[in-house]
């Protein structure tokens, strides 16, 4: 349903900037064979509004990819400390742009009734990255297990550092 909406949208966005270049050059030119941009135009604009959600997608992955072991390390040290959970995900939240997005998702849902292990479960089918899905899951798996949480995720954050450096 969402698919076939977003391209009737995309069509509809398409013909409509079609229209608009095609009486803006007809308004300065007055010449008729600006028809012929007119399927031009359509496909060029339809092909660009298509592709905008993946460049929008493909820009977040990049800005999580960026912030995730700085976020990660400040978690660790957050929960070493002894900073409840709860409490290590608000500050990740209120100090991580693109990462604290996820994080806030999941305070919320907390915040709303949804038990910490539920609303990871759900963070972890939305993230954007693989590398914060895998942050999500570690997490997810050493709450449900009853393991320590921080050498885990020390773990993951070593193996994401040596990706990031091949890579």
């Amino acid at each position: 349903d969402i698919p076939d909406y977003y391209i009737q949208r995309t069509m509809l966005l398409s013909l409509f900037l079609s229209i608009a270049m095609l009486v803006i050059m007809f308004g300065f030119f007055k010449n008729p064979w600006h028809f012929l941009f007119f399927p031009v135009v359509y496909l060029l604009s339809f092909f660009y509004f298509m592709n905008y959600a993946e460049a929008k997608i493909a820009k977040v992955r990049r800005e999580v990819s960026k912030e995730i072991v700085f976020a990660g390390r400040f978690l660790i040290i957050e929960i070493e400390s002894g900073v409840p959970m709860y409490k290590a995900f608000q500050n990740v939240a209120k100090n991580y742009e693109y990462i604290g997005q996820y994080f806030g998702e999941i305070i919320q849902r907390v915040d709303l009734g949804t038990s910490m292990e539920e609303a990871l479960n759900e963070a972890v089918q939305i993230a954007p990255s693989n590398d914060l899905r895998r942050v999500f899951w570690q997490i997810l798996n050493s709450l449900k297990t009853g393991s320590e949480v921080a050498s885990a995720l020390n773990n993951v954050f070593d193996q994401i550092v040596r990706e990031q450096q091949i890579a």
